[in-house]
C-alpha cells in the first residue's frame, strides 16, 4: 500500500539523487580520504531531516557518518532497525569503476523512501539508518565499524553493488593476501640458493592445486620486481638476492578460506627448502580479512517478491559475481544481503 507514493517521490527527487553520484563520480577520493562524499551526502541527508552523525565511530579519516530517522513510537525492543549502506571510496587511479557512486546513490534513495513510510503511516514503526561504510576498497572500513560496534542496534543490513547481471545471491569470496619473500642466504652460493627458483617453484605448486579446486576458490599472485637499488639492470630482478611475490586467497566459507591459507604457507615453504632459501612469509596486515557473503534467504525471497513487481528481470543462470567486500563480515554479524544490480540508463 506504500509503494505507488514512493516510485513516485524517488522519480521526483532522482534528478538530485543523479547529481549526488555525479559529483562523487567526478571528484573520485580513496579509502578514508573520502571527505568530499562524506560532506555532500551528510548535508543531503541533514536536509532531509535525518540526524546525521559525523566522524561517526571515529575511524581513520573521519569520512564515515551514521543518519537516522526514527518513527514517532520507535522502541527497539519492539521495532526493526534496519541499515542501508552507502560506500563512496574510489579505487586507485582508475577512480569509480567500480560503482561505489552508485551504492552511495541507491543507499541515499532507500533511505528516503523508508523515511516517508515511517513518516506518513503511523501503523507502521521503526527506524532507518543510512550507514557509511568508507574504505572498502582495500581498507576494511565496515571491520573497524563491526570492531567498534557499529552494527550492534541493527536488525538487518542492505546494500547493492553495481553489476552486469541482476543477481540476488551473488557469489562474494572472503579474500586475504600475503607478501612472500625468498632471500639467498648469507653463505650460500647461487648454485645452492636460488630465490628465482623459489618463486617459479612456489607458482607450479599452485598451479598444478588447481585441479583440485572447488568453483569458488581463487588464488591469484604475481612476482614483483625489485626496487631499481636492488636489481641488477633497469627493469631486472635480482635473482641472486631475493625474490618477492604477492598472493591472495580467496573462497566463501571459513573452512575453505582457511584451507587455501594453509596449502599456500605449505607450498611456499616447501619451495624454500627445496631450493636452500630463506623464508619470509607474512600475511598483510595493513590489509583487513574480508569473509564470504552468507545471504540471508527470507530477506532475499521478500526483495525478489517486491522487486520483481517493479519489473526487475533475475536471469535464470547469472554469471557468479566472485567479486570480494568486506559486506561479508557485516553479513556473518547480523542478516545481511547485498544484491547484485543491473543499472540502465532511462
Amino acid at each position: 500500500m506504500h509503494f505507488d507514493g514512493r516510485r513516485l517521490q524517488c522519480r521526483q527527487i532522482s534528478p538530485e539523487l543523479r547529481s549526488l553520484s555525479g559529483n562523487i563520480y567526478q571528484h573520485p577520493e580513496g579509502k578514508f580520504e573520502e571527505r568530499y562524499a562524506h560532506d555532500l551526502l551528510t548535508a543531503f541527508l541533514d536536509k532531509e531531516d535525518f540526524k546525521v552523525q559525523k566522524d561517526y565511530k571515529s575511524l581513520s579519516g573521519g569520512t564515515e557518518f551514521r543518519a537516522e530517522y526514527t518513527s514517532a513510537e520507535y522502541d527497539p525492543s519492539l521495532h526493526p532497525t534496519i541499515a542501508v549502506i552507502c560506500e563512496y571510496d574510489a579505487l586507485p587511479e582508475i577512480g569509480h569503476a567500480c560503482g561505489h557512486n552508485l551504492i552511495a546513490e541507491s543507499g541515499i534513495a532507500t533511505g528516503l523512501a523508508v523515511r516517508d513510510v515511517l513518516k506518513n503511516n503511523p501503523e507502521v514503526q521503526g527506524q532507518i539508518v543510512v550507514m557509511s561504510t568508507p574504505g572498502e576498497e582495500d581498507g576494511g572500513g565496515k571491520c573497524y565499524l563491526l570492531a567498534r560496534s557499529a552494527f550492534a542496534d541493527i536488525d538487518f543490513a542492505m546494500m547493492v553493488h553495481p553489476f552486469a547481471n541482476n543477481d540476488l545471491k551473488p557469489v562474494i569470496l572472503g579474500a586475504d593476501a600475503c607478501n612472500i619473500h625468498f632471500h639467498n642466504s648469507d653463505n650460500a652460493s647461487s648454485l645452492t640458493c636460488r630465490p628465482m627458483d623459489a618463486a617459479v617453484q612456489l607458482y607450479q605448486q599452485i598451479a598444478l592445486f588447481r585441479s583440485k579446486f572447488q568453483v569458488d576458490w581463487k588464488v591469484h599472485g604475481v612476482v614483483n620486481p625489485l626496487p631499481e637499488k636492488e636489481s641488477p639492470g633497469p627493469g631486472l630482478m635480482s635473482l641472486e638476492k631475493s625474490t618477492h611475490s604477492w598472493y591472495m586467497v580467496r573462497a566463501v566459507s571459513q573452512k575453505d578460506f582457511h584451507h587455501l591459507q594453509r596449502k599456500l604457507e605449505e607450498f611456499a615453504e616447501a619451495a624454500a627448502t627445496s631450493t636452500g632459501c630463506r623464508l619470509d612469509f607474512q600475511w598483510v596486515e595493513e590489509m583487513e580479512v574480508y569473509t564470504g557473503m552468507v545471504h540471508n534467504s527470507t530477506m532475499a525471497k521478500v526483495y525478489r517478491e517486491y522487486s520483481e513487481k517493479e519489473g526487475v528481470v533475475y536471469p535464470d543462470s547469472a554469471k557468479p559475481f566472485y567479486g570480494s567486500t568486506d559486506m561479508g563480515n557485516v553479513s556473518l554479524a547480523v542478516p545481511s544481503i547485498t544484491r547484485a544490480s543491473r543499472w540502465e540508463k532511462k
